[in-house]
């Protein structure tokens, strides 16, 4: 089973799109976790309208505290993480499983669409900055972009889950990859 972990703050532009392009999937062994970081919008109203299991923190302590949350109330063996601005195409979480499928498989991320969901320039800009910067790094990344990506929850216990020290949200993604090459992860 995937368990699909999306951490939210004040996203409910965005969330609805996010869940719906998941219960979308042509996969179906998974389950969702909606970790809401102390919103002060109607996020969890618009969690609760999908079949997902949603945290409510007490305060915000910032993203990487919401997925480490999430990460340890999953079923699943196979963690699967999107921000909440994240669509997916119909086979995302399919892909996912099929690359776990591979024992030497412990992470896996997502190619991201070179134009954005939200109109305008920059955030196409943006879109295709990480697209491209995806393809630069092919199979040897310097660091794990959270965005969208999948981790064996055992590898993820393993390295301590995401760093919660950072004071704003960014540096954790850093680390993890950091963290991931030094337990020989990722080349």
């Amino acid at each position: 089973m995937l368990s699909v972990i999306i951490p939210v703050y004040n996203d409910e532009k965005f969330l609805r799109e996010c869940l719906t392009s998941i219960f979308n999937s042509d996969y179906n062994d998974f389950e969702v976790i909606i970790v809401d970081d102390h919103s002060k919008d109607n996020s969890v109203e618009v969690a609760k309208k999908f079949p997902c299991r949603v945290i409510e923190l007490k305060k915000n302590e910032g993203v990487a505290n919401a997925r480490n949350q999430g990460a340890d109330a999953t079923k699943g063996d196979i963690l699967v993480f999107f921000d909440s601005d994240i669509v997916i195409e119909k086979d995302t979480l399919s892909k996912f499983a099929k690359a776990h499928e591979d024992p030497t498989v412990k992470v896996c991320q997502c190619q991201i669409s070179t134009k954005s969901v939200t109109e305008g320039f920059i955030p196409d800009l943006i879109a295709l900055t990480w697209h491209n910067i995806f393809n630069v790094m092919g199979k040897n990344p310097s660091y794990l972009s959270t965005m969208a990506f999948s981790i064996e929850k055992k590898v993820f216990d393993e390295i301590g889950g995401f760093n919660t020290n950072f004071e704003s949200s960014g540096g954790e993604e850093f680390e993890i990859g950091m963290e991931l090459k030094k337990y020989g992860y990722l080349i």
